[in-house]
């Protein structure tokens, strides 16, 4: 066991309509509390208690609960996807964690979704490690950061290899043209890729030849969007509609300027 850290936002505080408890007080949720959940409620149980904990989180102190615990309450909710979230509970900012425990929380999970969550470079490549071993089919990472050089040198790496990667999704995480460029030449290696979506913003009109050469070359994506310019137009960013040659593949670019 060796979840070195998985930070909890300071400020989050739940009401608790499933306790027994004064409305005007502060509920505390400690180890004990969700572990106890994990073994006596069914997967819908503890959805519901998951949505509630989220939609009131003014009257929640989560100063007890450890962040491996908060790992276990994550794992332990219904569905394919692993989902850490820092708008859901509980609240994490930062992971930092051990591939070993990675993948027991992965259990038979093969999709994981990092939204607004930072990772260690350590983590982050013990991620990609996983991917590469075919343990997360279906990878999702959104938030308002720049991954690191290393980060980014460590995605490369992986994503140049023939992996059985079905979907992949960078959303929000500060990709600069040349980056985005670099992801467009390495994504002809997925072989298995079905769903793309890469969205960043500030990006010119130099992402349009290569990302028209990797729809082209690409025909097994059937699904893909791509937002490169929030608030400015790129010239000929039409061309990637064009490029698309394939009946059963798509393409979204709504999110552009030029197609807002």
């Amino acid at each position: 066991m060796s979840c070195k850290a998985f930070s909890l936002s300071a400020e989050s505080q739940v009401d608790q309509h499933l306790f027994p408890s004064d409305h005007q007080k502060v509920s505390v949720i400690t180890d004990g509390i969700l572990k106890g959940q994990i073994d006596s409620l069914d997967h819908d149980q503890r959805e519901k208690h998951q949505a509630i904990y989220t939609t009131q989180k003014e009257n929640l102190d989560l100063s007890a609960l450890t962040p491996e615990m908060g790992l276990q309450w994550l794992a332990s909710l219904p569905g394919k996807t692993l989902t850490i979230d820092s708008q859901s509970f509980p609240f994490p900012t930062h992971l930092e964690t051990s591939k070993e425990d990675l993948t027991r929380y992965l259990g038979e999970k093969d999709q994981i979704a990092l939204q607004w969550v930072s990772l260690s470079d350590d983590t982050f490549k013990d991620l990609l490690s996983l991917v590469q071993e075919g343990k997360i089919l279906h990878l999702k990472i959104q938030g308002g950061f720049a991954i690191s050089e290393k980060q980014f040198e460590s995605l490369i790496n992986t994503l140049s290899k023939e992996i059985p990667l079905i979907s992949l999704e960078l959303s929000n995480i500060r990709l600069s043209q040349d980056q985005m460029i670099t992801l467009s030449r390495a994504i002809k290696h997925l072989k298995d890729l079905k769903i793309l979506t890469l969205e960043s913003n500030g990006i010119g009109a130099k992402v349009v030849p290569p990302f028209k050469e990797m729809i082209q070359n690409c025909p097994w994506i059937t699904k893909m969007k791509f937002t490169f310019s929030l608030f400015k137009s790129i010239p000929k960013l039409n061309e990637l509609h064009e490029a698309v040659s394939q009946k059963n593949q798509m393409i979204d670019l709504s999110r552009n300027w030029d197609f807002a």
